[in-house]
C-alpha cells in the first residue's frame, strides 16, 4: 500500500508524499490539475492507493483510495494538524521563530488563529477567506487565487477603492492611523475611473485590502486572549499568501502597523 498525505480544502486538494528513493513529491489542483485529474494523477502514474487524509473539502473523486483519518472534531483537527504541520516545516526550514507564536490559517473556509496547538478563536473564526477574494475577483471576471500577481503590480503600491481613515478624518493625517481602511471599496460608488482596467486594478487591491486588514483585526483581537498574548511571531498558511508576492507584501505592512 502506497500512502500519500492528502489535503481536502474547499478550494484546492493538495497531496505530498515520499518515494522509495527518498524524494520528496508535491501535487495539487494549483499546478493546472482539477480534482479528478488529480486523482486519476494519483492512482495510475504514482501507484499510490490509500490517504491520510486531513481537510474539510469534498472528497469527490477520490472515493477508490483508502482514507485514514484520526477520530474527533473536524475542526479542532484540523487545527491541530496545521499547528503541528506548521512547526515541523518551519524546523526543517532551519527557521527559528520566538517559542510563543500565532498560526494564522488564510484559506477558503473559516479562518482563525491558534498558538502553540491551543486554538485562540471566536466561534465560528473569520469568514473572510482567500475565498472572499477569488469570489469578488471572479464575479468581475478577473484572474484570483494563485493569477493575482497578474491583477496587481509586485513592485508599486496599487490604487484601490478602499477610503483610508485619514480621508474621512484628515485630523489623523499624518499619524500611524492613516494607514488604515476605514471602509472598504466606499469609493468604487463615487470615484470609479471609466477605464475598465484601472477600475479592475483597483478592485482587486481592495479585495486584497480586504482579506488582510481582517487577518490583522482578527491578531489584534486573539491578542487579548490570555493563551494568544505576548506573541509577535506569525506564520501565515494559505495558497494566496504563498503563491503570491503581492499579498505577501500587503500582509506584511498590516503585520508592522500592529506590531507583529
Amino acid at each position: 500500500m502506497r500512502k500519500a498525505g492528502i489535503d481536502f480544502g474547499l478550494t484546492h486538494v493538495k497531496a505530498h508524499w515520499i518515494e522509495p528513493t527518498g524524494q520528496r513529491r508535491y501535487l495539487s489542483t494549483m499546478d493546472g490539475f482539477d480534482r479528478r485529474s488529480l486523482s486519476n494523477e494519483l492512482w495510475h502514474r504514482f501507484r499510490i492507493d490509500a490517504l491520510s487524509a486531513a481537510g474539510n473539502g469534498p472528497t469527490d473523486g477520490f472515493e477508490r483510495f483508502a482514507h485514514h483519518r484520526p477520530e474527533g472534531d473536524p475542526l479542532s483537527l484540523e487545527i491541530s494538524t496545521q499547528a503541528a504541520g506548521a512547526a515541523r516545516l518551519l524546523e526543517e526550514a532551519g527557521i527559528v521563530v520566538a517559542e510563543r507564536r500565532l498560526v494564522v490559517a488564510v484559506g477558503t473556509g473559516t479562518s482563525y488563529a491558534l498558538q502553540d496547538g491551543g486554538a485562540c478563536l471566536p466561534l465560528l473564526g473569520s469568514a473572510v477567506g482567500a475565498g472572499t477574494v477569488d469570489g469578488l475577483l471572479a464575479s468581475m471576471g478577473m484572474p484570483s487565487g494563485p493569477g493575482i500577481d497578474e491583477a496587481l503590480d509586485a513592485e508599486a503600491a496599487p490604487p484601490h477603492f478602499d477610503l483610508m481613515l485619514a480621508e474621512a478624518v484628515p485630523s489623523l493625517k499624518g499619524t500611524p492611523y492613516e494607514a488604515f481602511v476605514a471602509s472598504h471599496f466606499a469609493k468604487a460608488a463615487r470615484d470609479a475611473p471609466a477605464d475598465q482596467a484601472a477600475c479592475d486594478l483597483r478592485f482587486a487591491a481592495s479585495a486584497v485590502n480586504l482579506l488582510l486588514v481582517d487577518v490583522a483585526r482578527s491578531l489584534l483581537l486573539f491578542g487579548n486572549d490570555p493563551l494568544c498574548s505576548g506573541a509577535t511571531d506569525v506564520v501565515v498558511l494559505g495558497t494566496m499568501p504563498t503563491r503570491s508576492r503581492v499579498v505577501r507584501r500587503f500582509l506584511e505592512q498590516y503585520l508592522r502597523m500592529i506590531g507583529k
